[in-house]
């Protein structure tokens, strides 16, 4: 009777290791599963994102560029208006570029970042020009901002840090879903579209080391920092 019991007891064991092994594979066959199809479907989701626009340098990489490259943090725009403050210069509307009505930003740049802005405006119109497309130019929706122009943003603009890349005028946002049409020859073309080309320049310039790009979709902008 105590050998059948041990015998029992023996195969009972036996089972029980098959089938901890079984249950092994198994869970390892699902992580396996699950991690092809997350790859699988983070690969769609760029592609869905289209992958010329993967633009997604976030602030850290931005604030470290403008850090190195800009200028100390304004307090007021008194300072900056008083014409003390070395290293910025001044952007207004030209064949390249519009500046928009700037509600909590100022016009003004390091000389590096009004360089970049200028080589953005014109690969963007090489770009429309190879594709035969009428003649456009990109907006700029924000440039350097004061202190005081943070903490007053802060409070109405989610999205907007209280550790700014734009304090340092190495920094400025062009608007992704409007643009200024030139006279010119050529076909039309979609703001869409023209979405499409903008994302390209900035993703080619990334890729040389020109800048630090972010597309944010909330406020219509790319948002970019030159890292010259």
């Amino acid at each position: 009777m105590a050998k059948r019991k041990r015998k029992n007891s023996a195969l009972k064991g036996r089972l029980l290791v098959v089938l901890m092994g079984v249950c092994s594979v198994a869970v390892l066959a699902l992580v396996l599963h699950l991690c092809y199809h997350a790859k699988s479907n983070k690969d769609q989701w760029i592609k869905g994102k289209e992958k010329e626009f993967y633009l997604n340098d976030y602030n850290d990489a931005h604030l470290r560029a403008a850090k190195k490259h800009g200028i100390e943090p304004i307090r007021s725009r008194e300072e900056v208006n008083s014409g003390a403050i070395n290293g910025l210069e001044k952007i207004s509307d030209c064949d390249l570029y519009a500046v928009d009505e700037l509600t909590h930003s100022v016009p003004y740049l390091t000389h590096n970042a009004k360089l970049l802005l200028e080589r953005i405006g014109q690969d963007f119109q090489d770009s429309l020009a190879a594709r035969g497309a009428r003649k456009y130019k990109v907006i700029v929706t924000s440039c350097l901002r004061t202190l005081d122009d943070v903490e007053s943003l802060t409070k109405v603009n989610q999205n907007a840090s209280p550790q700014s890349a734009h304090c340092y005028a190495t920094t400025f946002d062009l608007a992704h879903a409007r643009y200024i049409d030139l006279p010119s020859d050529g076909k039309p073309i979609s703001y869409a579209e023209m979405k499409k080309v903008l994302g390209n320049v900035l993703k080619e310039l990334r890729k040389r080391r020109w800048c630090y790009a972010l597309i944010e979709e909330r406020q219509s902008c790319y948002h970019i920092t030159s890292r010259r």
